[in-house]
This record gives C-alpha cells, structure tokens and sequence, in this order.
C-alpha cells in the first residue's frame, strides 16, 4: 500500500498590494478554499507557463518559421512557439485563429505578424520577442 504525504511549508509573504491580496482572498472565499490552496494553484499555474518548452504542443529552435491560416487550422492544436529566430504569420492569419491556436511565442528573436492583428491581444501571447507588425495593405 502507497501513501502519499503532502508537505506543506508556512510562509509570510510581504509587500502585497492590498487591494490585490483583498480581491483574491474573496475570490478563494467564492471557491471555498483557502487562500493557500488557492496560492498554491496560482504558483503552479505561474510555474507551468514559464515553461512553454515542456508543453507537448510547442514547436522551437527552429531558424525561421512561415505560418499560415491553414497551418494553424490543419493543426487543429494551440501551439507554443519557443526560441524561433524568426517567426513569420502569414497575412492571411486573422485574429479568431491566431486566438483559438496560439497559446504563447516564447523567447522568438523576431516575430512578424500581419497589421490587421490587434496588437494588445497578440502581444499579451508574447514574452521575450521582438515583435514587428506589417503595414496593412490600403
């Protein structure tokens, strides 16, 4: 017979913006958890998107990368892009499937994407990535 022991540490953590620890002690309050379990999941999940390399979806090291609507659909999976020199979207990549199949572009040297994305909803995918938007076509 298998058992399993959890340990757990007590910590003070200081200098939290009250405001921010205020909304998310009523939001474990509003899951009936406690503020640590809730803590404890937040650290995971943290822990879990700095690592976009350990995802079974991600495509990296690769020198350059052409991405098409089609690719994406044919796809059919979110995808992480990770430590691509150069990452290129194709113009025909409109915001609902850049949304539904990209999950995050990690640490690509150079992103270039079509003008008509809107930027603050693609940027929010990128971390540590050059990004550059073309000019859309009049």
């Amino acid at each position: 017979m298998l058992t399993t022991v959890t340990v757990m540490t007590i910590v003070t953590i200081r200098d939290i913006d009250d405001g921010t620890y205020d909304e998310f002690s009523a939001e474990a309050r509003r899951q009936g958890k406690s503020i640590g379990t809730l803590a404890t999941e937040a650290m995971r999940a943290y822990l879990r998107a700095q690592k976009p390399e350990e995802s079974e979806h991600t495509i990296s090291g690769l020198e350059e990368l052409r991405v098409s609507k089609k690719d994406l659909e044919d796809g059919g999976i979110e995808v992480n892009f990770f430590e691509i020199q150069k990452l290129i979207f194709e113009d025909d990549v409109d915001i609902d499937v850049f949304e539904k199949f990209v999950e995050s572009i990690f640490e690509c040297d150079e992103v270039d994407l079509p003008g008509q994305l809107p930027k603050m909803r693609v940027l929010v995918k990128c971390r540590d990535c050059r990004v550059h938007f073309r000019k859309r076509d009049t």
